[in-house]
């Protein structure tokens, strides 16, 4: 059977996965992704040291393939928003940032306050540090020298599809993901590369999504056991990837992404920007859209906090002369995270306003039956439930569709208490949790392929129960929310 060798650059890794023509995962491989030394509040990464993670956890997916390596039909790249590679005219790294680089805070700031609603208007986003053109700006402010001889921005994934192929590519999912791209026209804008200083940028060739932009080099195909001239494809980002793998192509569906961030996109057949500028609109498909607000840091928020909470666990262990078991302590800690919480709480994840920094700082509200430590993953759960319903409705309010099915995916998804809690509060609407939670590897090979997830939707996912508490659930929900409205 052909397959696609797909891989996805994400926040947190690099997964690498062959995916059959059916859009059947077969073998998979995951490494942590590396990133390089903090710079105030930057974030670097390592280029030659992500690519030759990728090279190797190819390399091995590969040879899994066994006699059908043969069947494979080209490569898709997908990967993180925002990450981008800065280069020179002979290809060299000048700056290159993940998305969750900071760097740029303060140019953000000030130029939200003089251009955002401008900025908005032709890129249906909100100047912030983690976009490209801002890094650019910071280039020219810190680090004059590397920003003369910059002429080249790749997002993470075109980065990668040239070092594969020698071809410098963009597509729109992405291309929107720089701030220098016109959201409606559909072309890279003059008047935005004026204003954040890009006029030596090259802009690379704009393709459609999944589109081949070239064939892999001779070098890289021997190293990878693999034709050359191999089709490498530009698949749509990680977002799109994930609501193409769950299916999700009617109008008013709706995807919660529930990984490192949580993103939650409502299907829309027509161009919808937000007028009060709280959420993105994003390229999808040829002929729909996506309406987009996120949760903010949830996977990240609740890693930080199982961590906080092992180590305050392991340091107890040590005072009583035991050694603790962080596989054990771990799972408990889990499944602590799927019971019903007796506290209300702010742990960070939140209802999107692009316009409004994110909050800092943690809040427990209401009293606890339980101790506050065994309360604060319950009330964190509920947190981030809380806030994708929030997000729901707001997608919801801009597309003006009360929508149709809610789709959850993710590696965040798999906890049975958030499932139950967004049922709860979506309104009636059927959600679904997909059985596969790498489903942005499906929709990867699904938009480089031409295929499509939408008749076998319902193997994929089960329908998820509403909590049996509703009611007591909707008045927790609408004092979180009376109570985040008043921190925002």
């Amino acid at each position: 059977m052909d397959w696609f060798l797909v891989i996805d650059l994400g926040t947190g890794g690099i997964h690498v996965s062959a995916v059959d023509e059916a859009l059947c995962l077969g073998a998979t491989r995951y490494s942590k992704i590396r990133y390089g030394d903090s710079v105030g509040n930057g974030k670097n990464i390592e280029p030659d040291a992500i690519f030759y993670d990728v090279a190797r956890l190819a390399k091995d997916v590969i040879s899994k393939t066994g006699d059908e390596k043969q069947d494979c039909v080209g490569i898709a790249i997908t990967g993180q928003r925002h990450g981008a590679v800065f280069l020179d005219d002979h290809g060299q790294s000048l700056l290159a940032c993940p998305n969750i680089d900071g760097r740029a805070s303060a140019l953000a700031q000030s130029m939200g306050a003089e251009y955002g609603r401008r900025v908005f208007a032709l890129t249906s986003r909100w100047p912030a540090p983690f976009f490209p053109a801002l890094r650019l700006m910071w280039l020219a402010k810190e680090m004059p020298d590397a920003y003369r001889k910059a002429r080249h921005i790749l997002m993470l994934n075109e980065w990668l599809g040239w070092k594969l192929t020698g071809v410098m590519a963009s597509e729109p999912s992405n291309a929107v993901e720089t701030m220098l791209f016109d959201i409606r026209s559909g072309e890279w804008s003059e008047e935005l590369s004026e204003l954040f200083g890009a006029g030596s940028i090259v802009p690379n060739d704009l393709v459609p999504s999944g589109s081949r932009i070239g064939g892999l080099c001779a070098k890289l195909a021997g190293l990878l056991g693999l034709p050359a001239g191999l089709p490498v494809h530009l698949a749509v980002s990680d977002t799109q990837s994930a609501a193409l793998g769950c299916g999700a192509t009617e109008s008013g569906d709706i995807v919660v992404a529930n990984g490192s961030t949580t993103p939650v996109v409502h299907v829309s057949k027509r161009f919808l920007s937000d007028p009060k500028m709280r959420a993105w609109t994003s390229p999808y498909t040829e002929n729909s859209w996506l309406i987009e607000a996120n949760a903010n840091k949830s996977g990240i928020a609740y890693r930080g906090l199982v961590e906080s909470a092992y180590e305050f666990l392991d340091k107890i262990a040590c005072d009583q002369g035991l050694l603790l078991d962080r596989g054990k302590a771990e799972a408990s800690l889990a499944a602590l995270a799927e019971t019903k919480s007796e506290a209300i709480g702010y742990w960070g994840p939140r209802v999107s306003d692009i316009s409004c920094p994110a909050m800092g700082g943690f809040s427990f509200l209401g009293n606890t039956e339980s101790s506050p430590f065994a309360s604060i993953l319950p009330s964190y759960t509920e947190n981030l439930a809380f806030a994708v319903v929030g997000n729901i409705e707001l997608t919801r309010e801009i597309a003006q569709n009360p929508g149709g099915r809610v789709w959850l995916t993710g590696g965040g998804s798999a906890n049975r208490r958030f499932g139950s809690v967004v049922a709860a509060l979506s309104g009636g609407a059927e959600v679904l949790v997909t059985k596969e939670t790498e489903t942005t590897m499906i929709g990867a090979a699904a938009s480089a392929s031409g295929g499509s997830v939408a008749e076998t939707q319902r193997e994929l996912a089960e329908k998820v129960e509403p909590a049996p508490d509703a009611e007591a659930l909707n008045g927790k929900y609408l004092t979180w929310k009376a109570f985040y409205t008043d921190l925002s």
